[in-house]
């Protein structure tokens, strides 16, 4: 009768501790007058420990005078158990310890103090039964019977069987509460977990979509909606992909093989990441494609990430090593000319004077004024070679200010020229210029200036003696067109694909063995740039050179 009242009470539990009120009301039915501890397995530390008792409370305090602690904080290791001792518990059967309190505690408390409680209690004897199913053990009742119990007959097999009986439906009872509550806890961790991914994708800067196998949009982020122009997710979810994906490829510089490329994942069914994206605005994604696999194919993952600013910084850094590698190279020409091509004039002018000066009232009056030309014109070479060290210097540190103003083309012309006419008369080269002098320009005045006696300066220097140097002019557009054409000795294809680069411009010998070092027409580039014109040249060898630039006019 109390075994079936158990049973049917036990259906209704919803907590541990309820169980172990209903154990202790059944035994002490069973067993009036007989003393029983409950303890429970510690999950932490694998410690059994006092939980509850029935009888004990009279006696607590002596008791804990006797061991001199508090009972309840008393650990009683799971190892402690002896072999025997484990398999009564594992066959979940009643174990009677036959050195009563002591054996029960297994040497951990004092034998005299064990008899002194003992005899306190009037017990007899002591048994225990584990509350376990296969193996996973909760904890277990110790029961300490009296003399008056052992005398009146009522521990009998009957009883042993009810305790047990009772003792095995609780623990299957603890084991389904205990797996219920494990697995609340696992549904709510999956729940945090889900929520959390779901608050991670809602709010990523990443684009996500995500399919079923039969390509059903169940998903689509608030990012991909942002990439693709979508205003609401409901514009897609539930829809077919393939359509979805047609219509808005679109978006994409190559539509056709934006769809032929998401037929193709889908039909090798690997994972891709990192896959680069072009859209018609401008803008570069980056696409993973990951297949979701449990067994068999369950859906698809998309994500699209917009890689536009990445892309722009990545081609900023590479402009910039560019421009460092182009300044590398700039530093070493131009060191180049400062050890080479500037030295070489200086040690003419040297020698010449050394050679005045040693030999001034050994040679005659027409040596001397020969000698005198010759360092009229290393000088002049050096100066303007200087001159254009110092400009290019200047631009290529942004020192250079340009400060456009309205010019007169031919008074710029004039003025460019004045200073090496007199070179261009000592190889009798004869100049013309077809510029109307209505024609106006915009631009800064002195770096036009530079532009156009650089020009001109080559013009004379690779033309041979008794050659022509002609400028021309007129309006283009919103432009004005400058060419100046010689005579002159002319350049192949190869020498022509060398000009403007400080990196492979290479000096070459005038007519009348001028030296020269490429730098002035890199300068007339770099200032033509600043001036919102281009510089161009055509030339054949031997049929003489046409170098034009282009100004604007307004």
């Amino acid at each position: 009768e109390i075994t079936h009242q158990v049973t049917t009470q036990l259906l209704d539990v919803t907590d541990e501790n309820q169980i172990y009120k209903l154990v202790s009301s059944a035994l002490n039915q069973i067993l009036p007058g007989a003393f029983l501890i409950f303890t429970k397995l510690q999950p932490d530390d694998m410690n059994f420990r006092i939980m509850e008792n029935s009888g004990f409370d009279t006696y607590f305090n002596a008791i804990e005078k006797l061991l001199g602690k508090d009972p309840y904080s008393i650990d009683f290791p799971f190892q402690d158990l002896t072999k025997e001792e484990r398999v009564g518990f594992d066959n979940r059967e009643i174990y009677h310890f036959t050195n009563g309190i002591h054996d029960v505690v297994h040497g951990r408390i004092n034998k005299l103090i064990c008899k002194s409680i003992e005899k306190m209690l009037s017990v007899a004897d002591v048994y225990a039964m584990g509350f376990c199913v296969e193996k996973k053990y909760f904890g277990g009742i110790v029961l300490f019977i009296t003399h008056s119990l052992v005398k009146s007959g009522v521990m009998n097999e009957d009883a042993k069987l009810a305790i047990e009986n009772i003792i095995n439906q609780s623990s299957t009872i603890i084991q389904r509460l205990r797996d219920r509550a494990t697995l609340k806890q696992n549904q709510e961790t999956l729940i945090n977990i889900n929520l959390q991914i779901e608050t991670l994708i809602e709010n990523s800067s990443s684009g996500y979509l995500f399919e079923d196998a039969s390509r059903k949009i169940l998903k689509a982020n608030k990012a991909f909606c942002n990439i693709f122009s979508i205003t609401d997710t409901d514009m897609i979810v539930g829809f077919d992909c393939k359509d979805a994906c047609r219509k808005y490829s679109v978006l994409f510089n190559e539509p056709e093989s934006f769809v032929n490329d998401v037929e193709r994942l889908l039909d090798e069914n690997k994972a891709l990441f990192n896959q680069e994206l072009f859209m018609l605005d401008g803008r570069v994604l980056e696409r993973d494609f990951v297949p979701i696999i449990n067994s068999t194919i369950t859906g698809y993952l998309w994500q699209y990430r917009d890689i536009t600013e990445r892309k722009l910084t990545e081609r900023k850094l590479k402009e910039q090593t560019d421009q460092l590698n182009e300044l590398n190279r700039t530093k070493d020409k131009f060191l180049t000319i400062l050890a080479h091509d500037l030295k070489g004039p200086f040690n003419s002018i040297l020698g010449l004077t050394e050679l005045l000066i040693a030999e001034y009232e050994n040679i005659s009056e027409e040596e001397r004024l020969s000698y005198i030309n010759l360092l009229y014109n290393s000088s002049n070479s050096t100066y303007k070679l200087l001159e254009n060290l110092l400009e290019w210097a200047r631009l290529q540190r942004g020192h250079i200010e340009i400060q456009p103003e309205e010019l007169n083309l031919i008074d710029l012309v004039n003025e460019s020229i004045e200073t090496s006419l007199v070179i261009a008369n000592q190889k009798e080269i004869t100049i013309i210029k077809n510029i109307e002098s209505h024609i106006l320009v915009k631009a800064d005045s002195n770096s036009i200036k530079t532009i156009i006696r650089n020009l001109f300066n080559n013009a004379i220097k690779y033309t041979p003696n008794g050659g022509l140097v002609k400028f021309n002019a007129f309006r283009n557009g919103n432009s004005v067109e400058v060419s100046i054409t010689d005579t002159g000795v002319g350049m192949s294809p190869k020498t022509i694909s060398k000009l403007f680069k400080i990196e492979e411009s290479q000096s070459r010998l005038g007519t009348n063995n001028e030296s020269g070092t490429g730098l002035g027409l890199i300068l007339c580039k770099d200032i033509v740039a600043k001036n919102d014109g281009r510089i161009w040249v055509e030339s054949e060898p031997g049929k003489g050179s046409v170098f034009k630039f282009s100004i604007p006019v307004n």
